[in-house]
């Protein structure tokens, strides 16, 4: 699954910008369990080449 998002035309050095997550799925047949993650192991917020003041969509 590859999920997209672009960056809106905030700041010059990303705007335009897209940022891809590629999520590969295995083990197909097999009884699995999906839980949310450890909520103190997840950020919203996002850095790119020394730019860390992004957040993610929510």
């Amino acid at each position: 699954m590859r999920s997209t998002f672009t960056f809106p035309d905030v700041l010059d050095e990303l705007a335009g910008r897209t940022l891809s997550v590629d999520t590969r799925y295995h083990g197909w047949g097999e009884k699995v369990s999906i839980k949310a993650p450890d909520a103190r192991k997840t950020t919203t917020e996002l850095c790119i080449e020394g730019l860390c003041n992004w957040r993610l969509p929510g």
